[in-house]
């Protein structure tokens, strides 16, 4: 919720009148995947979440991981930088989470009383003059132009009270102000940060020993294929031949091909649809030629498992490659 809270204050009025941008909207608009795993669930003893946020245009996606264990927190040294959330940091937030609760218990007849009474004014569209720009963004349009509240979230009932009653709870704590008042740190877990932040800006894949991808879930093929296509390349010295048949060995043992889903689909091939939905929805080009990068990686790495693999690989570019036809026939009209 904090998080789609955040996304709120950035999106572009244009998009406010069409999705809103409470977190009921934004949601589906912009939370592409949700993974959470607790210690009670794994055998690694790891605590950890992902989201992933998408747009189709331009089509951005970025991935936001939440740990507070993991055995691998990262696959190659370009994903190793960490933001710390120290002790005091979560504390603060865990406190000012409370003044949210207890802020957020206020009930409409109270909201209404203090409307009467010339206390707080009501604020439910974009460009009212109580409004700072910053606050404004907590505001909707419906699609008419008319102005009407928006769901509210906790927060956003928070903030948007906060913002109407300061004669009310003058000095009342937010979000924002307490993380403010923290100093935020970022280290590389890859172990050298100047390394890393050195390959990230040269596009560089690295790792310390091929062996290490051994321990990443999935093995890194899907990423590594993907920072291919965008002209990544291994560092100097890295052994990329080595480097993919480790990855595509873990791919396979994590998700076998003889498997199959509650939902009657072979693992490998709804793993591969899973990515592409996530990171590469808005072009089917661009999908058909992520899957075309993956099957190269897999055929020069051989081992006894890859036909099973190339072959549910295949199957979803039979599925992706009418509409990428489709794509490139109105490309030519336009």
């Amino acid at each position: 919720d904090i998080v789609l809270e955040c996304l709120g204050a950035y999106v572009p009025p244009a998009a406010c009148r069409l999705v809103g941008n409470h977190p009921l909207a934004l949601a589906p608009a912009y939370l592409s995947k949700m993974f959470i795993t607790s210690a009670h669930t794994n055998t690694n003893n790891d605590a950890w979440s992902l989201l992933s946020l998408a747009s189709l245009h331009p089509q951005r996606s970025l991935d936001l991981k939440f740990v507070q264990r993991c055995s691998r927190p990262y696959q190659f040294s370009i994903d190793s930088f960490q933001i710390l959330l120290q002790r005091r940091v979560l504390d603060s937030l865990l406190a000012t989470a409370a003044d949210i609760t207890a802020a957020a218990a206020v009930t409409a007849d109270e909201v209404a009383a203090a409307e009467a009474a010339g206390l707080v004014s009501a604020c439910y569209g974009e460009g009212c003059s109580g409004c700072s720009p910053s606050t404004s963004s907590l505001c909707s349009l419906t699609s008419s132009g008319a102005s009407s509240p928006a769901p509210q979230s906790l927060l956003h009932r928070y903030q948007q009270h906060q913002h109407h009653s300061h004669s009310l709870h003058p000095g009342q704590p937010s979000l924002l102000d307490a993380l403010a008042a923290c100093t935020v740190q970022f280290e590389s877990v890859y172990g050298d940060t100047a390394a890393a932040l050195s390959h990230l800006k040269h596009r560089l894949i690295a790792v310390h020993d091929p062996e290490d991808m051994a321990a990443v879930h999935g093995g890194g093929l899907l990423k590594y294929a993907s920072l291919l296509r965008k002209d990544f390349s291994c560092a100097p010295g890295l052994d990329a031949a080595k480097l993919e048949r480790y990855m595509c060995t873990r791919f396979q043992i994590d998700f076998p091909g003889t498997e199959i889903t509650r939902y009657g689909v072979p693992l490998q091939q709804q793993r591969l649809r899973d990515y592409c939905a996530t990171h590469l929805r808005a072009r089917a080009k661009d999908q058909l030629d992520f899957l075309h990068t993956v099957r190269s990686i897999v055929r020069r790495s051989g081992g006894p498992e890859k036909a099973t693999l190339v072959g549910a690989i295949e199957q979803v570019l039979a599925e992706v490659a009418p509409a990428a036809k489709r794509e490139q026939q109105q490309m030519q009209q336009m």
